[in-house]
């Protein structure tokens, strides 16, 4: 692939979803996705900022646009990408992501969606045309990773409708992308088996990169010239066992043992008032 950065007024904002429904086996592969992408950023000298998102009051930048990108970003990713949310609201973290979110000096924003399509907000379409696609300067690419836990009839019913979501922005003068991954893609994708597929989450990727009044913007997609076996590459088996390692717990400065995270008091329930307000905002996006 090649993408010569023609149009260096761009920065990228990463949005990783933390929600319970995403399984740590996904989420393994969302890793890997975003350890490839973060690099091509930091070779095309495009500043990325990263974070981890749940509900509309969970929302945490990893990385700034300012910071390096170095090992130290990426094991923080690592950290924090395992943590369990109970529902994420795509709607209103992009919400803030867009209002909220530290700018740097460049104009053109890219936001790079990690989920996994659960959020029946998606068919609330007047609501994106107004809060979220209103600016020709930002772009965004939705990725999303198909549940295992799904049985047939339901995927169909959400690849549907993910699809229509893909649909009704077409006449937006917005560039919007949607791409559906699964754990055995990205596997076949990493040992080059899947041209098809790869071709497709290339374009989708770079496409929000490009600008129309950036020309001299290239792609270029060359069939891998080198052949993999899978045992060339480090089975998510041996990661697993890495990351659970108890010469892990001996690293205090870095590491967090789940017993520091646990609430130590069962949480009050919310009352009345709280309800009533929670019910009202229910289908609205939250500034």
């Amino acid at each position: 692939m090649n993408l010569d950065n023609e149009c260096p007024d761009l920065e990228v904002n990463i949005l990783i979803d933390c929600a319970r429904t995403i399984s740590d086996n996904d989420k393994y592969f969302t890793m890997i996705e975003i350890c490839g992408l973060t690099t091509a950023f930091y070779y095309l000298e495009i500043p990325y900022l990263i974070s981890v998102i749940g509900d509309s009051e969970y929302k945490i930048i990893l990385k700034n646009l300012n910071e390096p990108h170095n090992e130290l970003s990426l094991q923080k990713i690592l950290d924090c990408i395992f943590i369990k949310r109970a529902y994420t609201n795509i709607t209103s973290c992009l919400k803030v992501a867009i209002d909220k979110f530290p700018k740097g000096d460049n104009k053109q924003r890219v936001f790079y969606i990690f989920t996994n399509g659960f959020d029946e907000e998606y068919g609330l379409y007047s609501q994106w045309k107004k809060h979220i696609f209103n600016d020709k300067n930002n772009s965004f690419c939705f990725i999303i990773s198909k549940s295992n836990s799904l049985e047939e009839e339901q995927y169909k019913f959400l690849s549907q409708f993910w699809l229509k979501f893909k649909k009704n922005w077409i006449d937006l003068q917005l560039n919007i992308q949607l791409i559906e991954t699964t754990t055995n893609k990205i596997k076949d994708m990493l040992l080059g088996k899947d041209n098809e597929f790869i071709k497709e989450y290339i374009s989708s990727i770079t496409s929000v990169l490009r600008r129309k009044d950036c020309e001299n913007n290239s792609f270029e997609y060359n069939i891998p010239s080198y052949e993999l076996e899978l045992n060339e590459i480090p089975k998510i088996d041996n990661l697993k066992s890495i990351l659970t390692n108890k010469i892990l717990e001996e690293i205090k400065d870095i590491y967090i043992k789940k017993e520091d995270i646990i609430p130590q008091q069962t949480p009050s329930k919310i009352n009345q008032n709280e309800y009533k307000l929670i019910y009202q905002n229910i289908g609205k996006i939250l500034n």
